[in-house]
Protein backbone atom coordinates (compact mmCIF):
# COMPACT_ATOMS: atom_id res chain seq x y z
CA UNK A 1 0.00 0.00 0.00
CA UNK A 2 2.71 2.43 0.97
CA UNK A 3 4.05 1.90 -2.40
CA UNK A 4 1.02 2.65 -4.34
CA UNK A 5 1.45 5.67 -2.53
CA UNK A 6 4.71 7.17 -2.77
CA UNK A 7 4.20 5.82 -6.44
CA UNK A 8 0.85 8.29 -7.03
CA UNK A 9 3.24 11.31 -5.21
CA UNK A 10 5.90 10.91 -7.49
CA UNK A 11 3.71 11.19 -10.20
CA UNK A 12 1.84 14.09 -8.87
CA UNK A 13 4.97 15.96 -8.13
CA UNK A 14 6.52 15.07 -11.49
CA UNK A 15 3.18 16.28 -13.05
CA UNK A 16 3.10 19.47 -11.08
CA UNK A 17 5.97 20.44 -12.10
CA UNK A 18 5.29 19.76 -15.84
CA UNK A 19 2.23 22.01 -15.39
CA UNK A 20 4.64 24.94 -13.55
CA UNK A 21 6.71 25.00 -16.35
CA UNK A 22 4.39 24.50 -19.36
CA UNK A 23 2.66 27.80 -17.85
CA UNK A 24 5.53 29.45 -16.83
CA UNK A 25 6.95 28.96 -20.77
CA UNK A 26 3.73 30.30 -22.20
CA UNK A 27 3.71 33.01 -20.05
CA UNK A 28 7.22 34.53 -20.66
CA UNK A 29 6.91 33.45 -24.53
CA UNK A 30 3.22 35.57 -24.98
CA UNK A 31 3.25 38.44 -27.68
CA UNK A 32 3.26 41.14 -25.71
CA UNK A 33 6.56 42.51 -23.55
CA UNK A 34 5.61 42.19 -19.81
CA UNK A 35 7.77 45.22 -19.31
CA UNK A 36 6.30 47.71 -21.98
CA UNK A 37 2.67 46.86 -20.64
CA UNK A 38 4.07 47.73 -17.46
CA UNK A 39 5.77 50.44 -18.05
CA UNK A 40 3.12 52.13 -20.62
CA UNK A 41 0.83 51.60 -17.36
CA UNK A 42 2.86 54.12 -15.28
CA UNK A 43 3.65 56.48 -18.43
CA UNK A 44 1.65 55.92 -21.57
CA UNK A 45 4.75 57.73 -23.60
CA UNK A 46 7.04 55.31 -21.45
CA UNK A 47 10.61 55.60 -23.23
CA UNK A 48 13.01 52.82 -24.26
CA UNK A 49 14.83 53.80 -20.78
CA UNK A 50 12.27 53.47 -19.02
CA UNK A 51 10.64 50.00 -20.22
CA UNK A 52 14.32 48.80 -19.80
CA UNK A 53 14.26 50.14 -16.11
CA UNK A 54 11.14 48.11 -15.45
CA UNK A 55 12.67 44.91 -17.15
CA UNK A 56 15.65 45.07 -14.57
CA UNK A 57 13.41 45.84 -11.69
CA UNK A 58 11.44 42.83 -12.55
CA UNK A 59 14.40 40.41 -13.46
CA UNK A 60 13.19 40.24 -16.94
CA UNK A 61 16.27 40.80 -18.29
CA UNK A 62 17.38 37.47 -16.46
CA UNK A 63 17.90 34.20 -18.28
CA UNK A 64 14.83 32.14 -18.73
CA UNK A 65 15.71 29.19 -16.24
CA UNK A 66 16.25 32.29 -13.75
CA UNK A 67 13.26 33.80 -14.25
CA UNK A 68 10.83 30.45 -13.60
CA UNK A 69 13.01 29.77 -10.46
CA UNK A 70 12.41 33.06 -9.20
CA UNK A 71 8.70 33.02 -10.28
CA UNK A 72 8.00 29.43 -8.37
CA UNK A 73 10.16 30.74 -5.35
CA UNK A 74 7.83 34.27 -5.33
CA UNK A 75 4.95 31.55 -5.66
CA UNK A 76 5.68 29.69 -2.52
CA UNK A 77 6.47 33.17 -0.50
CA UNK A 78 3.14 34.39 -1.24
CA UNK A 79 4.13 37.25 -3.36
CA UNK A 80 3.90 37.08 -6.36
CA UNK A 81 6.96 39.61 -7.72
CA UNK A 82 6.50 38.93 -11.20
CA UNK A 83 2.52 39.65 -11.26
CA UNK A 84 2.69 41.61 -15.10
CA UNK A 85 3.49 37.43 -16.32
CA UNK A 86 -0.21 36.53 -15.23
CA UNK A 87 -1.69 39.19 -17.33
Amino acid sequence: MSAFIRKRLVSFVIVLVGVSILSFLLLAFSVSDPAELIARRINVNATAEQIQEVRVAHGLNKSIPEQYINWVRGFFCRRIRHIHLLL
